[in-house]
């Protein structure tokens, strides 16, 4: 009996020009979610304030921060 011939095999490795466009990808998008973080957290910090700060803090301090009076 003779042998049979295998087939060639196909390459399974990714070319490496391709894996370098998919890790520009990876740092693209991780730019973009801590671009978007920052952004969640400047609004919730800031918005609606003057300076800051909200004007009612600014013009009444709280009852907390004032002395009681002596009886």
């Amino acid at each position: 009996m003779g042998e049979l011939e295998q087939p060639a095999s196909a390459p399974r490795m990714k070319n490496p020009k391709a894996r370098n466009r998919d890790m520009w990808l990876l740092v693209v998008e991780a730019f973009g979610a801590v671009a978007l973080l920052t952004l969640i957290v400047w609004w919730t910090m800031f918005s609606g304030r003057v300076g800051g700060e909200l004007k009612s803090a600014v013009a009444e301090p709280v009852a907390a921060d004032r002395p009681e009076p002596p009886h």
